[in-house]
């Protein structure tokens, strides 16, 4: 059986993520892929039986590695102000990550092989902030707030950043925004 590199692996599905973000995963060829990759387009068949099987691996790789990001940022002995700074900000990061035409079908290609939903993405989100203030108020860092409502603002508040799929809005604050909302909750939750 021959040997398959996981360099070259890492390479395809790199080449992969950025063909489907520009192009979306209908659009793209292996060709294209391979291009990108510095392969011949065969030597991707060494990797992956088809498009579908790229798509797949592609997506579940995307998936989790952001999974494992969120994970470390929550199991961090970080305080909670600090871990929710850095919770948010790796999921805005990701989200910018995710721009471009192939966007939409790309993502939902993510949520298709992680078996996610739309509603069940946001779930976690309140889930994981959720426990952030309630760590917060453990802790004595954060003193004014009813946990549940204040999830649910804070994640209506930030939702603005993170628009659906497919909605472009050249006017969307940034990163720099986004901070400046968090650490407005943040103040207002110690006092």
């Amino acid at each position: 059986m021959r040997h398959l590199s996981e360099e070259k692996r890492q390479l395809i599905l790199a080449a992969a993520l950025e063909c489907f973000l520009h192009s979306g995963p209908k659009k793209t060829s292996m060709g294209q892929v391979a291009r990108i990759a510095g392969l011949a387009t065969g030597g991707i068949y060494l990797y992956y039986r088809d498009k579908d099987h790229l798509v797949q691996e592609t997506a579940l790789q995307f998936a989790e590695v952001h999974r494992l990001r969120v994970r470390d940022i929550l199991d961090s002995p970080e305080a909670a102000d600090e871990k929710l700074r850095a919770y948010v900000l790796e999921r805005f990061d990701v989200w910018e990550k995710l721009s471009g035409p192939g966007l939409v079908e790309f993502t939902a290609a993510v949520l298709k092989s992680s078996g996610e939903s739309l509603q069940k993405d946001t779930e976690n989100w309140f889930r994981s902030i959720e426990g952030l203030l309630t760590e917060g108020v453990r802790t004595k860092l954060f003193r004014r707030l009813d946990v549940k409502r204040d999830a649910e603002i804070f994640l209506l508040a930030i939702m603005g950043f993170f628009p659906m799929p497919g909605l472009a809005n050249p006017n969307r604050p940034g990163r720099a925004q986004l901070l400046k909302l968090v650490e407005w909750f943040i103040e207002q939750w110690r006092s």
